[in-house]
């Protein structure tokens, strides 16, 4: 069964107003019942302090409390005088009772409880007996300068059931006046409810089934309104003019798709057309490596031919042209096999596999004939990394290469150090060679650049740049710190990727 919003909302607001005017009700009850309880502990505090008067005049003149003769008379006085006092009695500290309203009908001793309360001296009222014949009783301690060791109390007792008394009136008038509120604010509610929400709300829903119906996006919902109705019938509005908008361009939204599909194959024909033309390049790298090598060897032999057949015949300046042409030569060679090793490392490395670099480098060391004069330390540990066995060796004999060959020092000292990162290993060669100035930090890293003549050193100028290919093509970073005569530190790194490591190290 459905229910519709202004019912909802007329029910959700009536509950709230009960919930209030109990709560006020509830509330209000609980600090009038607290006025009325201090008021009548005060009053009944006059009427004990008024019988303990009357009881020390008495003492005064030399007459013990249990002495006294005739004082029921004046408990029975309290209790015609104010009949809401159930009963108004002297009782030793014993539990005794020596006066009491009743006279001679009076028990001969007071309920334990009241004994408690009688042994504690409060001079407060309290609760008594419990239950519904719950009392209220006011406790007056007397001293009785006769007999000190002797304590007596008065105590006035007046049912509990007075307060109850009291504050019914209090609850009826508070039910009754938020039984007429509720009535007023519901009659109110629903009218400003009709006006203000359920009209506009249909009128919407109307608008809407006529539109879904008949597909007419021409037609609008009636603002009358700048509240949250009205605001939705705003947006409902606009949202329908854009869906009405939206319709119209469906032509031009489907010759937008055809042409992105069209545009997509030529992207695929083009990369086809890309993949030819690299493996045409790789071909051509190849052709022309062996053409240009060709003739080279012929000249050498050339070369070989005429120092052996006419090294009588040639003087010291013929020889050391011939020397000469043999080294440029030997050079061009040297820069045919940078070509082809830089074209290399840009293409898709081998499959990753393990690499032992606590194996690998003490091989690439060996293989590199290493002066005596320098030294190589090694870490004592060193990782499992997944990389292609090929690029990671020649990316560690090009920089170890290139540090023993620049080394200017008599007693040369090469360093190899690993971190751990996370994510990635950080691998540092530090030399104390003759360094690097800053500014060709970048420049060693291009293809075919020294910053010592050729002539000098066999060096082509493309082992840095394979590295940085190789080491960036892998997903890792490549950098040097350098000062000039102190030495050079390469670092980079290598992602872990799927990491294995050595037992001692794990």
């Amino acid at each position: 069964m459905k229910t519709s919003i202004q019912r909802r909302i007329i029910t959700i607001t009536l509950l709230t107003l009960m919930v209030t005017i109990s709560i006020t009700t509830g509330i209000s009850t609980m600090i009038h019942k607290r006025h009325f309880v201090a008021a009548l502990q005060s009053h009944l505090n006059v009427i004990g302090l008024n019988l303990k008067g009357q009881l020390d005049r008495i003492t005064q003149l030399g007459v013990p409390i249990h002495d006294i003769e005739g004082f029921d008379q004046q408990c029975q006085e309290i209790t015609d005088r104010h009949p809401y006092i159930q009963y108004a009695m002297v009782v030793q500290g014993n539990g005794t009772i020596l006066f009491h309203n009743a006279g001679d009908k009076a028990p001969k001793s007071i309920h334990p409880q009241h004994l408690a309360l009688l042994q504690q001296e409060q001079n407060s009222p309290l609760n008594c007996d419990g239950g519904r014949s719950s009392m209220i009783n006011q406790i007056i301690p007397l001293h009785d300068s006769n007999n000190p060791m002797l304590a007596s109390s008065i105590v006035i007792g007046v049912p509990s059931q007075i307060i109850h008394r009291r504050v019914l009136p209090i609850i009826l008038s508070g039910l009754i006046m938020g039984g007429v509120a509720l009535l007023a604010a519901g009659s109110l509610l629903v009218m400003g409810i009709s006006k203000t929400v359920t009209h506009p709300l249909h009128q919407a829903v109307q608008t809407i089934e006529e539109i879904s119906h008949s597909t007419d996006l021409s037609q609008r919902i009636k603002v009358t309104s700048n509240d949250e109705i009205g605001i939705l019938a705003q947006a409902f509005n606009r949202m329908i003019e854009n869906l009405q908008q939206s319709t119209t361009s469906i032509d031009h939204l489907n010759l937008e798709i055809e042409q992105r599909i069209q545009a997509e194959e030529g992207q695929r024909e083009l990369l086809a057309q890309v993949e030819q033309t690299n493996a045409e390049l790789k071909n051509f790298a190849h052709i022309v490596s062996h053409d240009l090598k060709a003739p080279l060897r012929g000249i050498t032999s050339l070369a070989n031919w005429i120092q052996a057949d006419y090294t009588d015949k040639l003087d010291e300046d013929g020889k050391e042209q011939l020397q000469l042409l043999t080294q440029r030569v030997e050079r061009m060679q040297l820069l045919i096999d940078g070509i082809l090793k830089y074209s290399r490392a840009g293409q898709s490395q081998g499959e990753p596999t393990p690499v032992e670099l606590s194996t690998l480098l003490p091989e690439i060391i060996d293989d590199l004939g290493v002066p005596e004069h320098i030294q190589i330390s090694l870490p004592q540990q060193l990782p499992l990394i997944q990389y292609d066995p090929t690029r990671i060796r020649q990316v560690f004999q090009n920089l170890l290469s290139n540090a023993v060959k620049y080394m200017d020092k008599n007693q040369g000292r090469i360093h190899v150090e690993v971190t751990d990162n996370d994510q990635e290993w950080t691998f540092s060669i530090a030399d104390n060679g003759p360094g690097i100035e800053e500014k060709y930090f970048d420049k060693i890293f291009g293809i075919f650049q020294t910053l010592v003549p050729k002539d000098q050193y066999q060096s082509t100028g493309v082992g840095l740049a394979v590295v940085k290919k190789i080491i960036e093509n892998s997903g890792g970073r490549i950098w040097l710190t350098s000062q000039v005569n102190e030495g050079c530190t390469f670092r980079f790194t290598v992602p872990k990727q799927t990491i294995a490591c050595q037992a001692a190290t794990c």
